[in-house]
C-alpha cells in the first residue's frame, strides 16, 4: 500500500511540475516566431495562446497525437533568422520556408528532425555552409535550398541520404567540385546544381543515377568534354549544362543514348564540330538550345523528325558556309507543327531564303535569321506564319521589295530588316500591323513616301527608317501615334515642314530628322513634347526663330545646326540642367550669346557660323558686342604669310610623321581658283591679305578632310566650309580623312581633339565676310598652339595603346586569373577591334560594343570601364563577377544597352547610372544587389526595359519611377521591396509587362495599375496584397495575356468582368482567400491556356459548384486546369470529357466531389497528369483511361471507388505514377500493368484486392515503389522480384501471402524499405546480405523460422528491424545493431535465447529456475499497487480522465490459456490476467472487443503496433491531454505495453515473474518522474 501511495504522490508532483503550460511544439514555434523580423510577424498573428497550435497559420498536426507534422510557411515574405528551435519539432515531416527573406545560416539543429521527408528553403537570403547535420535526416526525399547565398562545399555527409529523390541547390555560391558521393544517391530523380561556382569535371559515378529525369548543372565552371557518364542516363527528360566551359564534339550516337530527352540546353559553352546526325532521333524533344558555341557544319534536315519541338535556338555559332543549300533544314522543320521559337541568327548561313519558310508551324511566334549571308528576296509565303510576333532578318544581303503578305501577320510586334539591300516602296499594308511596336527598316534602299497608313500602328514605340532614299513629306498620321518613343528618319530626301501635330507625341524621347530637305518654320507645338531627350534637326532648310521649347526641361541633346534659323538664342536654354550638347552652328542667329549656365561650357555649346552673333565666353571666340573690330591691315606681308604656311605645314608634317608616312593627299596645286578664291574676288574685289587667309583656310580644310572644294558632293550653299561646320564637334571623325583616322586611332593618338582645333582654324579663315576672318597673326598663334599641344600629347602617348586599349587591359587585369584565358586575344599583338567580345565603330574605330556574356568570367568589374566613352552596348551577363557595379559606368553617356544580369554583384545600384541618359535597356537581373532603388533613376525617361529581378533590393519604390513613361517592360520580382506601388505608375501608359512577384508589397490591388490599360503581362504573386478586386477589373485591363496574383491575401469573389479579357492566356489566383463560385462567363476566355485556382475557398460543398466546367469546354487551348484544395462539391460532370484536347494537367484534389469519373474522360488525349485524390468519388475506374497514351500520373487515392482495376490501364505505357490506395477496389491486380515499363511509383494498398501478385509487374525495371499492403493477396512473392533493380520500397504487409521468400530478394540492391509483416511466409530468411542500403525491415507476424542472420548486425543504415511473432530459434546476436533494442524487435519468438539484457530473452546455457508455485498475496498486492499507481499517474496527469475497465466481465480473454486445457491456478496465470488488464487500461480496448477474433487478439494487436505505431493503439483520451501538456506519453506507454505483453505470453515459462514486474514498473516510474523532477530543478 505504501508503494501505491508513493506512486500516487509522485503523480501529483509530476502533474504540478508540468502544470498546464504549452507543449514542446508550441514553445518551439513561439521561439521560431520571436526570431522573425518584427515588421513581418503580423502574418503569424494566430500564433498565440488563444488558438490551438494545430490551428495556427501554416501548421498541420497529426490526426491522433496532435504533434506538428507539417510547417508550411512558403511565400509569406517572412524575414529574420531561422531559429534553432526548429529542431525541437521532432514529429515534423514537411518543412517549407521558401519564398521568404530569411537571412543568417541554416541551424544545424535541423538535423534533429529525423522524421523529415521534405525540406524546402528556396528563394531566401540564407548564407553560410550547408550543415553536415542534415545527414541525420535519413528519411529525406526532397532537399531544396535553391536561390540563396549558400557558400562553401557540399558536405560529404549528405552522401548518406540515399532515400533522396530531389536535390536542388541551384543559384547559390557553392564552390569546389561536384561531390563524388552523388553517385551513391541512387534514388535521385531531380538534381539541380545550376548557378553556382562549381568547377572541374563531372564524376564518373553519376552513371549509377539511372532514375535521373532532371539534371541542371548550368552556369558553373565545369570543363572537359561532354560528360561521358551522362550518355548512360537514358532516363533523362531534362538536361541543362549551358553556361559552362565544356568543349569538344558531341558523340555521333548522342540521340540514341539519350532517347527520352524533352529539354536539352547546352548553349554558352565551347563545343565544336557538327550536330550529331542521331540528334533528330530524340522525337520527344521539345526544347533544344545550342547557342553561343563553336559548332560548324550544316543544320540537319532530319530535325523535322522532332515533331514535338517548340524551341530551337542555334544562334551565334558557325553553321553554314555562306553558300547555296545552307537553308535546306527549313524544309525539314515544316514537320515541327508545334514550333514556337526558331533562332538561327549570327551564323554563316547563305543562299536564298526558301519559300518553304512559309510552311513552318503556324504556332511560330519568333523567327530570327539575322546576321547571316542570306540573299534573295523575302518569300511571299512568309505571310502564312499567322502567329508571328517577332521577325529578325537584319544584317543580311536581302534584296527586292517587302512582300505584301506581311500585312497578314496581324500579331507582329517587332519587324527588323535593317542593313540589307531591300528596295521599292514601303507598302501601305504595313498599317495593318496594328500591334507593331518596333519597326527597323534603316540602312536599305527604300524609295517613295512614308505610307500614311503607319498611323494605324497605334502601339508603335520605335520607328527607324533612316539612311534610305525616301522622299515626300512627313505624314501627319504619324503624329497620331501617341506611344511613339523614337522617330528616326535621317539621311533621306524628305521635304515640306515639320507637322504642327508633332505636339501630340507627348511620349517622344528621340526625334531625328537630320540631313533631309525639310523647310519652313519649326512649329511652336514642338515645345509640348515634354518627354523629349534628343532633338536632331541639323542639315535641313528650317527658317525662322527657335520656337518656345522652355518646357523641354529634360532634354539632353539639341542640334539645329546647318539650317537657316535666325533671331536671338533663347536665354532659358542656359538653365536646362540635363543639357549635354547644343549645336546652333551655321545658321543666321544674331545678338548677344548668353554667358550663364550651360553657355559657360564651350565643349557643350557650338555657335560658329552665325556671323551676327557677338559676346559669349572667350572660348567661343565671337566678336565683342560693344565695340567695332579694328580694320584689317591691307598690306601684304610675305614674311607673315610664310610663317603661317610654315606652321601649317609643320602641323601637317607632325601628323604625317606620326601616322608612319601615310600620304594625306593635299592639293598638288590650285587648279585655277574655283573653290579657293575668296568670294569678294568674284565681285571685283582687289587681292588682299584677307583673300589669302581665305584660300589658306580652304587648303587647310582640304588637307585634313581629303576633299577638294570642287568635290561633286558640294553645290549651291553646301560647300566644303559648311560640310565641316555641320560636322563639328560631334561628327568630326565622319569628316576627317580616313587615312589619318585609321593609323592615328589605331596607335592611340588623340587625333579627335587635334582635328577639331585645326578645323576651327580653317573655318575661321574661310568665313564669307573678310572682316570675320582671322588675322594672319592670329592664325600663326593658333597653329603654333596646336603644334605645341600636339607635340606634348605625342610625347605623352609615345607609340602606346590608345585609351580604349588601356581601359580594356585594365578590365582584364581585374578578371580572376584562372578565367583570363578566355580573353587571350586581348594583347598587343592583335588590333583591339579584333579582340573577343569587342566591336568598334566603322569609321573612328572606337569601342562601341563590349559583349562578354556567358564567358564565365570572375573577379570584379574595373572602374576603367567608364573610360570607354564611345560605348553604346555593354553586356557582362552570365558571368561570376563579384564586388559592386562601378559608379564610373555613369560616365558612359552614349550607353543605350547595359546588361550585368546573372552575376554575383552586390552593393547598391549606383545613382550615377542616371547620367546614362540614352539608356534604352537596363538589365541587372539575378545578382545580390541590395539597398533601395535610387530615386535618381527616374530621370532615365528613355528607358524601354528595366529588369532588377532576383536581387536583394529593399525599401520602398521611389515615386520618380513614374517618370519612366517610355517603359514597356518592368521586372522587380524576387526582391525584398515593401510598401505600396507608387501612384505614378498610372503615368506609365506604355507598359506591356510588369513583374513584381516575390516581394513584400502590401495594400490593396495597386490602384495605379488599373490605369495601365496597355498591360499584357502582370505578375504580382507571392506578396502581401489583400482586399477585393474591383468589379470592373476586366474592363480596365482588357489586354492582359498573363495574370498571376497567387499567394497573396486577396478576398471576395472573382470579378465577372474578367471574362472580358479575351486575350487572357495564363490566369493564376492560387493560394488566396477567394470565395464564391467560378463565373460561368469564363467560357468567353477562349485563349486561356493555364488556369490555377488551387488553395482558395471557392465553392460551397454543394451541388452546382462545378457548373463552370461546362463553360470551360470553350477553352480549346487549355493546357493546365488546377482547382484543387477548395470547397467544391457535387458530382463530377460528364462535361469534363469535353475539355480541351490540349489539356496536359487536370487536378480536382482535396475537395468534396462525389459521383463517378465520367467514362468519356478518355477524350482528353493529351492528358499527362490527373489528380482526383481525397474526394468522395465512387464507382469504378473508367476503361477509357486506357486511351490516354501519354498519361504520366494518375492519382485517385483516398476516395470511395470500387470495382476492378481495368486491364486497359496497361495501355498507358508512359505511366510513371499510379496512386489507387485507400479505396475499395477489388479483384486481381491486372497483369497488363507489366506493359507500363516506365512506372516509378505503384501504390494500391488499403483496398480489397485478391489473387496473386502478377509476375508481369516484376518486368517493370524502373519501379521505385511497389505498395500493395493491406489487401487480401495470396500466393507467394514471385522469384522474378530480383529484376526490380531500382526498387526502393517494397510494401506487401497485411495480406495473405505465403510460402518461402525467394532467394532472389537479396538481389534488389536498391531496396531501403521492406515491409512483409502480417502474412504467412515460412521457413528461413533468404540471404539478403547484399541489401546493404536497407533502412527498415519488417518480417513480423509471419511463420518464419531458423536462426536470425548475424550479418544484419553490420547493416550500417538499418534503423528498424522487426522480426517479432515468428518461429525464429537459437542464439540472438549481440553485435552491431543488435545492441540497440530501439531498433530491433524480436518478441513472440519463444525459442530465441540470449541477446542483450533489454530484450529480456531467456538465457541460452542454463535452465530457468522453477517458478514459485505458492501464491503470495502480499506480492500480488504490491504489483497491483504499482500498476494502479502508474495508471493513476496518467489519470491524474490528464485531469481525471477514466481509462481503466469498470470491471472484468467473467474471465473470457483474461484467463491464461493453460486454464482452458485443465491447468491448475498458478502465479503464472495471475501474471497473465494482470498483463491483459494492463493492456486494456492503456489501449482502451477489452480483449472481448469485436475487433479481435481467431489468432488476432489484444496481445497481437498491441504487439504489431510497437514501437513505431504506439500512438495508433494507445487510448485517445491519454493522447489528447497528455500530448497537449507535453508529457512524453509515447515513450511511457511503450514501456508499459511491453510489460503487459511479456506478462501475457502464451507460454507460462516465458512470462515475467512477479518480482520482475515490480522491478519494471518501478523503473518506469523513476525514469519519467525523475527526469521531470531534474528538469524542473
Amino acid at each position: 500500500m505504501r508503494v501505491f501511495l508513493l506512486l500516487s504522490l509522485n503523480a501529483l508532483m509530476l502533474l504540478k511540475a508540468y502544470g498546464f503550460t504549452d507543449e514542446s511544439d508550441r514553445l518551439a514555434l513561439f521561439e521560431f516566431k520571436s526570431q522573425i523580423s518584427q515588421g513581418k510577424r503580423a502574418v503569424l498573428s494566430s500564433w498565440d495562446n488563444t488558438v490551438h497550435v494545430c490551428n495556427w497559420t501554416g501548421v498541420t498536426c497529426g490526426r491522433k497525437h496532435k504533434r506538428v507534422t507539417r510547417l508550411e510557411l512558403g511565400g509569406l515574405q517572412l524575414g529574420g533568422m531561422i531559429s534553432p528551435s526548429i529542431g525541437n519539432l521532432s514529429f515534423l515531416i514537411w518543412l517549407n520556408l521558401s519564398g521568404n527573406s530569411f537571412v543568417g545560416t541554416i541551424p544545424h539543429e535541423v538535423g534533429n528532425l529525423f522524421r523529415l521527408e521534405h525540406l524546402d528553403m528556396n528563394f531566401n537570403y540564407i548564407k553560410g555552409d550547408i550543415p553536415a547535420s542534415l545527414a541525420n535526416c535519413s528519411r529525406l526525399l526532397e532537399l531544396q535550398i535553391n536561390s540563396n547565398h549558400l557558400g562553401g562545399y557540399v558536405p560529404s555527409e549528405l552522401g548518406s541520404l540515399t532515400k533522396l529523390v530531389t536535390l536542388d541547390l541551384y543559384g547559390n555560391n557553392l564552390k569546389g567540385k561536384l561531390p563524388d558521393f552523388l553517385g551513391n544517391l541512387t534514388s535521385l530523380k531531380e538534381v539541380g546544381f545550376g548557378g553556382n561556382n562549381i568547377q572541374g569535371r563531372i564524376p564518373d559515378n553519376i552513371v549509377r543515377l539511372t532514375r535521373m529525369v532532371y539534371l541542371d548543372l548550368s552556369r558553373n565552371n565545369f570543363l572537359g568534354v561532354f560528360p561521358p557518364p551522362i550518355y548512360n542516363l537514358s532516363s533523362l527528360y531534362v538536361l541543362y549544362i549551358f553556361g559552362n566551359s565544356f568543349s569538344g564534339g558531341l558523340r555521333d550516337d548522342f540521340g540514341n543514348l539519350l532517347p527520352n530527352l524533352q529539354r536539352l540546353y547546352i548553349g554558352k559553352n565551347h563545343f565544336t564540330g557538327a550536330i550529331p546526325t542521331t540528334l533528330p532521333n530524340i522525337t520527344s524533344l521539345q526544347g533544344l538550345g545550342m547557342e553561343f558555341n563553336n559548332l560548324t557544319g550544316s543544320i540537319p534536315p532530319g530535325f523535322g523528325k522532332m515533331r514535338n519541338l517548340k524551341i530551337l535556338s542555334l544562334h551565334s555559332n558557325s553553321f553554314g558556309s555562306g553558300s547555296f543549300g545552307d537553308l535546306e533544314f527549313l524544309g525539314g522543320l515544316t514537320n515541327c507543327t508545334k514550333l514556337e521559337i526558331l533562332e538561327v541568327g549570327r551564323n554563316k548561313l547563305g543562299g536564298s531564303l526558301p519559300t518553304s519558310i512559309g510552311n513552318l508551324s503556324t504556332e511560330l511566334n519568333l523567327l530570327s535569321l539575322d546576321t547571316n549571308l542570306i540573299t534573295g528576296s523575302i518569300p511571299h509565303e512568309i505571310g502564312n506564319l499567322i502567329s508571328l510576333q517577332s521577325l529578325w532578318l537584319e544584317k543580311n544581303l536581302l534584296t527586292g521589295p517587302l512582300p505584301t503578305s506581311l500585312g497578314k501577320l496581324l500579331g507582329l510586334m517587332k519587324l527588323s530588316l535593317y542593313s540589307n539591300r531591300l528596295s521599292g516602296d514601303i507598302p501601305s499594308f504595313i498599317g495593318n500591323l496594328t500591334w507593331l511596336e518596333s519597326l527597323y527598316l534603316y540602312d536599305n534602299l527604300f524609295v517613295g513616301f512614308i505610307p500614311p497608313s503607319l498611323g494605324n500602328c497605334s502601339h508603335l514605340l520605335e520607328l527607324w527608317i533612316g539612311d534610305n532614299k525616301l522622299n515626300g513629306t512627313i505624314p501627319r498620321e504619324i503624329m497620331q501615334i501617341s506611344p511613339l518613343l523614337t522617330l528616326s528618319i535621317p539621311r533621306n530626301f524628305f521635304t515640306g515642314s515639320l507637322p504642327e501635330d508633332v505636339g501630340r507625341l507627348e511620349n517622344l524621347v528621340t526625334l531625328s530628322l537630320e540631313n533631309n530637305k525639310l523647310s519652313g518654320q519649326l512649329p511652336q507645338t514642338l515645345g509640348t513634347c515634354l518627354s523629349m531627350g534628343e532633338l536632331y534637326l541639323q542639315g535641313n532648310l528650317f527658317n525662322g526663330a527657335i520656337p518656345d521649347i522652355r518646357g523641354l526641361v529634360g532634354i539632353k541633346e539639341i542640334d539645329f545646326s546647318n539650317n537657316n534659323l535666325f533671331g536671338v538664342i533663347p536665354g532659358y536654354l542656359a538653365n536646362f540642367s540635363k543639357l549635354q550638347y547644343l549645336n546652333l552652328s551655321i545658321n543666321n542667329f544674331e545678338g548677344r550669346v548668353p554667358t550663364e549656365g550651360k553657355f559657360q561650357n564651350a565643349s557643350l555649346v557650338s555657335v560658329f557660323g552665325n556671323k551676327d552673333l557677338c559676346g559669349g565666353i572667350r572660348e567661343l571666340q565671337l566678336k565683342p558686342c560693344s565695340r567695332q573690330e579694328p580694320p584689317m591691315g591691307r598690306k601684304h606681308s610675305s614674311l607673315s604669310r610664310k610663317a603661317v604656311i610654315w606652321v601649317s605645314v609643320s602641323i601637317a608634317l607632325l601628323l604625317l610623321v606620326f601616322i608612319a608616312l601615310v600620304s594625306l593627299r593635299c592639293s598638288a596645286g590650285v587648279r585655277g581658283t574655283i573653290g579657293y578664291a575668296a568670294p569678294e574676288y568674284g565681285m571685283g574685289g582687289q587681292p588682299s591679305i584677307h583673300g589669302d587667309v581665305y584660300s589658306f583656310g580652304v587648303l587647310l580644310l582640304e588637307m585634313f578632310t581629303g576633299k577638294r572644294p570642287t568635290n561633286e558632293l558640294f553645290g549651291g550653299n553646301f560647300t566644303l566650309h559648311s560640310y565641316i561646320k555641320s560636322a563639328l564637334p560631334e561628327r568630326v571623325l565622319d569628316a576627317a580623312d580616313e587615312s589619318i583616322l585609321h593609323i592615328g586611332l589605331r596607335v592611340g593618338f588623340p587625333i579627335v581633339e587635334c582635328l577639331k582645333l585645326v578645323f576651327k582654324v580653317g573655318l575661321r579663315c574661310s568665313e564669307e565676310s573678310p572682316t570675320n576672318r582671322l588675322a594672319m597673326s592670329e592664325v600663326a598663334k593658333e597653329l603654333i598652339s596646336i603644334r605645341e599641344s600636339a607635340l606634348m600629347l605625342l610625347k605623352a602617348y609615345g607609340i602606346t595603346d590608345e585609351t580604349d586599349r588601356q581601359a580594356l587591359l585594365e578590365i582584364k587585369s581585374q578578371v580572376s586569373e584562372e578565367k583570363r584565358v578566355v580573353l587571350s586575344s586581348w594583347n598587343n599583338s592583335f588590333p583591339v577591334c579584333n579582340w573577343i567580345g569587342v566591336t568598334c565603330g566603322r569609321k573612328h574605330k572606337r569601342v562601341t560594343s563590349l559583349d562578354l556574356r556567358g564567358l564565365q568570367l570572375g573577379g570584379v568589374i574595373s572602374p576603367s570601364i567608364g573610360n570607354l566613352s564611345f560605348l553604346i552596348s555593354l553586356n557582362l551577363s552570365g558571368n561570376s563577377f563579384v564586388g559592386t557595379i562601378p559608379k564610373e559606368v555613369g560616365n558612359l553617356f552614349r550607353l543605350e544597352y547595359l546588361d550585368t544580369s546573372l552575376n554575383f554583384l552586390g552593393g547598391g545600384i549606383p545613382t550615377s547610372l542616371s547620367n546614362c541618359s540614352r539608356l534604352l535597356y537596363l538589365y541587372l537581373f539575378s545578382n545580390r544587389l541590395g539597398e533601395s532603388v535610387p530615386s535618381e533613376l527616374g530621370s532615365l525617361t528613355k528607358l524601354v526595359s528595366l529588369n532588377f529581378g532576383r536581387n536583394s533590393l529593399q525599401g520602398t519604390l521611389p515615386a520618380s519611377l513614374g517618370n519612366m513613361t517610355s517603359l514597356v517592360y518592368l521586372n522587380l520580382g524576387i526582391n525584398n521591396i515593401e510598401g505600396g506601388i507608387p501612384d505614378g505608375f498610372a503615368r506609365m501608359t506604355q507598359l506591356v509587362g510588369i513583374e513584381l512577384s516575390g516581394n513584400n508589397f502590401s495594400g490593396v490591388f495597386p490602384p495605379a495599375i488599373y490605369n495601365v490599360s496597355s498591360l499584357e503581362l502582370l505578375y504580382i504573386f507571392s506578396n502581401g496584397f489583400w482586399g477585393n478586386l474591383r468589379p470592373d477589373f476586366g474592363n480596365l485591363l482588357p489586354n492582359l495575356k498573363a495574370l498571376t496574383i497567387g499567394d497573396n491575401y486577396f478576398t471576395g469573389t472573382i470579378p465577372t468582368t474578367l471574362s472580358n479579357i479575351s486575350n487572357l492566356q495564363d490566369f493564376g489566383i492560387e493560394g488566396n482567400k477567394f470565395t464564391g463560385s467560378i463565373p460561368s462567363s469564363f467560357g468567353k476566355l477562349r485563349n486561356l491556356q493555364y488556369l490555377s485556382l488551387l488553395g482558395n475557398t471557392l465553392g460551397s460543398h454543394s451541388f452546382g459548384d462545378l457548373e463552370f466546367i461546362g463553360a470551360l469546354t470553350n477553352f480549346t487551348q487549355l493546357q493546365v486546369l488546377d482547382v484543387g484544395d477548395n470547397r467544391f462539391g457535387g458530382d463530377l460532370p460528364t462535361s469534363i470529357a469535353n475539355l480541351s484536347t490540349n489539356l496536359i494537367y487536370l487536378s480536382f484534389q482535396k475537395n468534396r466531389i462525389s459521383g463517378n469519373i465520367p467514362h468519356d474522360i478518355g477524350n482528353l488525349i493529351s492528358l499527362q497528369s490527373l489528380g482526383l485524390n481525397e474526394n468522395l468519388l465512387t464507382g469504378p475506374l473508367p476503361t477509357s483511361l486506357g486511351k490516354l497514351l501519354g498519361f504520366g500520373e494518375l492519382s485517385v487515392h483516398s476516395n470511395k471507388m470500387s470495382g476492378e482495376i481495368p486491364s486497359s490501364i496497361g495501355n498507358i505505357t508512359m505511366l510513371q505514377r499510379l496512386y489507387l490506395y485507400n479505396n475499395s477496389f477489388e479483384g486481381n491486380v491486372p497483369p497488363s500493368l507489366g506493359n507500363c515499363r516506365q512506372l516509378l511509383d505503384l501504390r494500391m494498398g488499403y483496398n480489397k484486392l485478391n489473387g496473386t501478385i502478377p509476375e508481369e509487374i516484376m518486368q517493370i525495371s524502373t519501379l521505385v515503389t511497389l505498395g500493395l499492403s493491406a489487401n487480401s493477396l495470396t500466393g507467394s512473392l514471385p522469384n522474378d522480384v530480383e529484376r526490380l533493380q531500382n526498387l526502393v520500397v517494397l510494401s506487401l504487409g497485411n495480406n495473405k501471402l505465403f510460402g518461402r521468400l525467394p532467394q532472389t530478394l537479396g538481389k534488389c540492391v536498391s531496396l531501403e524499405q521492406l515491409y512483409l509483416q502480417g502474412n504467412s511466409f515460412d521457413r528461413d530468411i533468404p540471404d539478403i546480405r547484399g541489401l546493404v542500403g536497407v533502412k527498415r525491415v519488417d518480417f513480423s507476424n509471419n511463420n518464419l523460422s531458423g536462426s536470425i542472420p548475424g550479418y544484419l548486425a553490420n547493416f550500417s543504415k538499418l534503423e528498424y528491424l522487426n522480426l517479432s511473432f515468428n518461429n525464429f530459434e537459437g542464439k540472438m546476436p549481440t553485435e552491431g545493431i543488435y545492441k540497440n533494442m530501439t531498433i530491433v524487435s524480436v518478441f513472440g519468438n519463444k525459442d530465441l535465447c540470449g541477446g542483450i539484457r533489454e530484450l529480456q530473452l531467456k538465457p541460452c546455457l542454463v535452465e530457468a529456475p522453477p517458478m514459485e508455485r505458492k501464491h503470495s498475496s502480499h506480492l500480488k498486492r504490491v504489483v497491483i499497487g504499482v500498476t494502479v499507481g502508474i495508471a493513476l499517474l496518467l489519470i491524474l496527469l490528464i485531469a481525471s480522465f477514466a481509462i481503466c475497465s469498470a470491471g472484468v466481465r467473467g474471465t473470457i480473454g483474461y484467463c491464461a490459456p493453460e486454464y482452458g486445457m485443465g491447468g491448475q491456478p498458478s502465479i503464472h496465470g495471475d501474471v497473465y490476467s494482470f498483463g491483459v488488464l494492463l493492456l486494456e487500461m492503456f489501449s482502451g480496448k477489452r480483449p472481448t472487443n469485436e475487433l479481435f477474433g481467431g489468432n488476432y487478439t489484444l496481445h497481437s494487436y498491441i504487439k504489431v503496433a510497437l514501437p513505431e505505431r504506439v500512438l495508433d493503439v494507445a487510448d485517445e483520451s491519454i493522447l489528447h491531454v497528455g500530448l497537449r501538456l507535453g508529457f512524453p506519453v509515447a515513450q511511457c506507454v511503450t514501456l508499459v505495453f511491453e510489460v503487459g505483453l511479456r506478462c501475457c505470453e502464451e507460454s507460462p515459462t516465458n512470462r515475467l515473474a512477479m518480482s520482475e514486474v515490480l522491478k519494471e514498473l518501478i523503473s518506469i516510474r523513476e525514469r519519467f518522474f525523475g527526469a521531470r523532477r531534474t528538469a524542473r530543478s
